[in-house]
Order: structure tokens, then C-alpha cells, then sequence
């Protein structure tokens, strides 16, 4: 899927949100989507929110399910038919293997690939520090031990 075309999707339901509630906090805004679509939970609304209207990339994306919720709520029957009208893409299918497949694979850069990168850089760095410490304290111990043994004799 096309996180651009997600953000725009995003983006409209919370302006279309925006109109039938007296309220414009992120909550409100996810309950009267809930109130219109009746068909996802306002915290699977609020993490959309999250992902693509306060640029938190640490969120996951909205899986095509909940984007062809979205489509409805602002008028197209499917994601599909979104990316059709409004995109030189033409979009015949959604894979959902093919999108899991993306998510495992490393393509998309989301929070949980940041934090394995983090952690595995973190983990090297440890190692070579340790490797080095190790090796100057055995260094200064070689070092102390010629120092001392003139004095012991």
C-alpha cells in the first residue's frame, strides 16, 4: 500500500471528522468516525492519527482493512477505487500476504526495524568496548606486574 495515499486518506477522514464533531481532540475525532462507520475500534482510529497527522513513526500502519474502512468513510467504496480515481497507480488487488510480507521484510522503515537496528548497533558497540577494555586492563596488569617484581626481590 501507498503510505502517501494512507497519509491523504488519513488526512481526509480526520477533516471530514472534523465537520460532524464540536470537539477537534484526537478522541473526538476518532469517536465520531466510530460513530459513523461503526466498524473499527477509536483506538485503531487514534493510532492513524498518531502515525500520520502527528508524524509518529513509531506507530504501526493501519492494516488494508482499516484503510478500506477509511475509503468508505470518505466516500469510496474500496482502497482500490481510491487509488484509481485519485492516483496515476492503478491498483487491481490488495495482497494482505504481500503487505505482511513487507512488514517482515525490512522494506518499510517502522519502529520496530529502527529498534532492532538500535539494538544491534548498541550490542556491537558493546562488544568492541568490552574487547578493548579487556585488552588494556590485561595490558596495565603486564605492565604492574614488571613494575612490582623488581621490588619483590
Amino acid at each position: 500500500m501507498n503510505h502517501k495515499q494512507i497519509e491523504r486518506i488519513v488526512q481526509k477522514v480526520f477533516e471530514k471528522a472534523k465537520k460532524g464533531s464540536v470537539s477537534h481532540s484526537k478522541y473526538a475525532l476518532a469517536k465520531q468516525v466510530v460513530k459513523e462507520i461503526n466498524a473499527l475500534n477509536p483506538k485503531t482510529i487514534e493510532r492513524a492519527y498518531s502515525r500520520y497527522i502527528e508524524k509518529k513513526d513509531t506507530i504501526s500502519t493501519p492494516n488494508p482493512e482499516t484503510v478500506s474502512f477509511f475509503c468508505k468513510y470518505i466516500g469510496y467504496p474500496d482502497y482500490e477505487t481510491y487509488m484509481n480515481e485519485n492516483s496515476n497507480h492503478k491498483i487491481i488487488h490488495i495482497d494482505k500476504k504481500k503487505s505482511k510480507e513487507k512488514k517482515t521484510g525490512g522494506s518499510e522503515k517502522n519502529g520496530k526495524i529502527k529498534k532492532k537496528y538500535t539494538w544491534s548497533f548498541t550490542l556491537k558497540i558493546v562488544i568492541v568496548l568490552g574487547a578493548i577494555f579487556n585488552i588494556a586492563n590485561q595490558f596495565m596488569r603486564e605492565k604492574i606486574q614488571l613494575l612490582i617484581a623488581p621490588l619483590s626481590e
